[in-house]
């Protein structure tokens, strides 16, 4: 089993995200990606078109969800993107993850 985790960088709500069953669309390795046990998701509110406070209240660069990682699979959405399929997921509140592991800002 592969300890290797995907860090996710979203403007996209908890609500949407669990809607579409995963989180998409990515340009990245999609043999990687499948590798990963687990993703983690943090927030964007910078991003244009984020989601308003109310539907997405976590504070930027704060991971706010971790999903299991069941399947990546082609985006619906983007030619040449991917999507990140979750089977289990828990909801958590990390400040300062993004940021704190070094992204660029």
């Amino acid at each position: 089993m592969s300890d290797q985790t995907l860090a996710i960088f979203t403007k996209k709500s908890i609500s949407t995200i669990l809607k579409d069953g995963g989180t998409s669309s990515w340009v990245l390795d999609r043999a990687h990606a499948r590798r990963c046990v687990y993703a983690v998701l943090c927030r964007n509110t910078r991003a244009e078109g984020a989601p308003p406070k109310d539907e997405a209240p976590e504070p930027h660069d704060s991971a706010f969800l971790v999903g299991r990682v069941s399947d990546v699979v082609p985006s619906t959405s983007k030619e040449d993107r991917w999507k990140v399929m979750f089977d289990e997921y828990a909801e958590v509140s990390i400040p300062n993850l993004w940021g704190g592991a070094g992204a660029t800002r």
